[in-house]
C-alpha cells in the first residue's frame, strides 16, 4: 500500500495494521473503535447541565463502563480472525507464507503467537518454525508516522529478539531497518537450513545482525553481521582433505552487507583437527544456494604440522576449493 505525502496515515491504516485484510477483522475494528465515539457523542446530551455529585458519578460510571467494554473487546478478539488476518496481510504485502496459531492481542499493545511457521521470501517450501513470538509496537515512532516494533521469540532451543522499523513514513511496505540478536539457537534442529544450504550444519548460534534499508530480496540496503557458531559440524557433499565432515569448536564470522554483496571481513575456524582463517565476498542470489563466493585464506592441520593456502570459489551449493594461491 502506497504511503501518503500529506503527512498522515492512510484512512484504513489501523485495521490493516492490527487486523490485516480479513473482512471479519474489519467488522471487529468497526465495532470496537468506530462505535465507541459514536455512543459517546449520542450520550453527551444526557449529561448536559449536570452539576451535582450524583450526576457526575453517573457520568463517570458510564464512561468507565464504555472503556472497560472496549478493553475487553480488544483482548477477546477471536483468535481465528487474528490468525487469518496475519496470514493474508503477510502474503499480500510481503509475499511470505505464514501459518499462525493461538494468536492474541496483548497489553501493552502488541500481539502474541504460538506454534508459528514462516517461509523465507520467495521460498514457500522452506518454513521456519517458531515456538512462540511476541511483537509490541513502538507507540512513539508509530505516532510519528513510522511503523516500528520490538519482538522476542523462542525457536530451536534458543531466542531471537530485536527491533524492526519501516524506513519510510506513512506506509506499510518498503525497505526496513532491523536489528536481530540470536542466542543459543541449535542449528541441528533447524531442518529448513538443510534445504537452504543443501548440506547439514550443526552447532549453537549466537550473535547480532543489523541492517538498514533492507528488502526481502536482498537487492538493496546495507548492514553488518557478527556471528559465532560453537561446538558443531559442517557436513561435506564431497570429502575435503580426507574429511567427510568438519568438526569445529568455534567459528567466528564478521561481515558487511552492501546491497547484494556480503563482504566477509574475517572467518576464524577453530577445531580439534583443523584451524583456519578466511576473508572474501559472497554475491547474494535470490536463490541462496546459487550465491557466488570468492574467498582466500589458509588452513592448518596441527596434528600434521601443515599449513596450506586455500582459495574457495563457485557457489554455496557447489563450492570449488583449490590448494595454493590463485
Amino acid at each position: 500500500m502506497a504511503g501518503l505525502s500529506g503527512g498522515r496515515w492512510p484512512r484504513d491504516f489501523a485495521p490493516r495494521l492490527f487486523l490485516g485484510v480479513d473482512p471479519v477483522g474489519y467488522w471487529w475494528f468497526e465495532l470496537v473503535v468506530r462505535l465507541t465515539p459514536y455512543f459517546l457523542i449520542k450520550m453527551a446530551p444526557l449529561f448536559e447541565g449536570i452539576s451535582d455529585m450524583k450526576g457526575k458519578a453517573l457520568l463517570g460510571y458510564t464512561l468507565y463502563g464504555i472503556i472497560v467494554t472496549v478493553f475487553f473487546l480488544y483482548l477477546l478478539l477471536p483468535s481465528a480472525i487474528l490468525e487469518r488476518s496475519i496470514e493474508s496481510f503477510a502474503a499480500e504485502q510481503y509475499g511470505i507464507v505464514v501459518h499462525a496459531s493461538a494468536a492474541g492481542l496483548t497489553v501493552p499493545p502488541g500481539m502474541r503467537m504460538e506454534r508459528c511457521r514462516v517461509s523465507l521470501p520467495g521460498r514457500p517450501d522452506i518454513m521456519i518454525v517458531v515456538q512462540d513470538v511476541v511483537v509490541r509496537a513502538k507507540l512513539g515512532r508509530l505516532l510519528g508516522g513510522r511503523l516500528s516494533a520490538l519482538f522476542h521469540c523462542r525457536t530451536y532451543g534458543g531466542t531471537l529478539e530485536g527491533s524492526a522499523a519501516l524506513n519510510r513514513r506513512f506506509t506499510l511496505t518498503g525497505p526496513m531497518d532491523a536489528r536481530v540478536s540470536a542466542s543459543g539457537v541449535d542449528l541441528a534442529q533447524a531442518t529448513w537450513l538443510v534445504k537452504l544450504l543443501e548440506r547439514r550444519v550443526e552447532g549453537t548460534l549466537k550473535g547480532v545482525v543489523e541492517v538498514e534499508r533492507i528488502t526481502p530480496v536482498l537487492t538493496e540496503g546495507e548492514g553488518k553481521l557478527d556471528m559465532v557458531l560453537e561446538r558443531g559440524s559442517i557436513y561435506m557433499l564431497e570429502p575435503f582433505m580426507g574429511f567427510e565432515r568438519l568438526d569445529y569448536d568455534k567459528i567466528e564470522i564478521k561481515a558487511d552487507l552492501v546491497e547484494s554483496d556480503l563482504t566477509v571481513r574475517n572467518i576464524t575456524l577453530e577445531g580439534p583437527d583443523i584451524m583456519g582463517t578466511f576473508n572474501g565476498k559472497i554475491s547474494l542470489h535470490s536463490h541462496i544456494p546459487s550465491s557466488r563466493m570468492a574467498f582466500k585464506g589458509s588452513v592448518s592441520l596441527p596434528a600434521m604440522g601443515v599449513s596450506l593456502p586455500l582459495t574457495v570459489g563457485g557457489t554455496l551449493a557447489d563450492p570449488r576449493v583449490r590448494v595454493g594461491r590463485s
